[in-house]
């Protein structure tokens, strides 16, 4: 496996060479037995081919809808991590049992955490060009958002 020094050189020739990245660019490197990437990826077709019809279960499940009571479109299923296995639970289930409630509030302030991360890389990035208030006013509501997740009380 290549250190992530190592994969981040590649990706910044491939850039570099492209003007941008595609995953197409990236798979195209990688198929090159002497690239640093290529053992990153898997190239028994067996087993590739069965990763992506599980992804393609996953879209299935998450292709189900139902109405939320405001009328809107939601997933039927929420991921869910249990017993380090994640699995698919109906959202009317979750919200009413606690534990399950719990994981899934925790899940969501990791998510918001991470949104927070990248605006905050925005925010400093974008200081110099002067798109600084835009990500500042997303990143309080982030902020309050995950802050009202933390706060929030089981079922």
């Amino acid at each position: 496996m290549p250190s992530s020094m190592q994969v981040a050189t590649v990706l910044d020739e491939l850039n570099q060479a492209n003007g941008h990245l595609t995953p197409y660019i990236v798979l195209a490197e990688a198929a090159d037995e002497q690239s640093p990437l290529h053992s990153v990826f898997e190239w028994d077709n067996a087993k590739a081919g069965h990763q992506h019809r599980l992804w393609q279960a996953r879209q299935l499940i998450r292709s189900v809808k139902i109405e939320r009571p405001d009328g809107k479109p939601m997933p039927k299923y929420i991921s869910i991590k249990l017993d380090n296995d994640r699995q698919y639970e109906e959202v009317s289930v979750v919200v009413k049992d606690e534990d399950k409630w719990a994981v899934v509030l925790q899940e969501m302030c990791v998510a918001l955490e991470e949104v927070e991360a990248r605006i905050e890389t925005l925010v400093q990035l974008g200081d110099t060009l002067g798109r600084k208030g835009l990500a500042h006013g997303l990143q309080r509501d982030v902020a309050s958002a995950r802050e009202r997740l933390d706060q929030a009380p089981p079922v």
